[in-house]
């Protein structure tokens, strides 16, 4: 069962793919190559951003649990 806009990543949660992406993206890897590379939409790649950015990967499990 798929669970948000993500694509299914296997064996690596959401979570950690969410903030491997973003610190990608501040690493200086271009937005659309991310993009690209990941299979999302520029739109999607900036509400995940405003939404995990500037969080540890414990901070979006954590942000995670609490939602559900």
């Amino acid at each position: 069962m798929k669970r948000g806009p993500w694509p299914q990543w296997g064996r690596v949660s959401p979570d950690e793919q969410i903030v491997g992406m973003i610190k990608e993206q501040e690493a200086g890897l271009p937005t659309s190559e991310l993009c690209r590379k990941h299979g999302l939409s520029p739109a999607t790649f900036y509400k995940l951003k405003a939404k995990y950015g500037g969080m540890d990967l414990s901070d979006a499990k954590r942000l995670k649990q609490l939602e559900d």
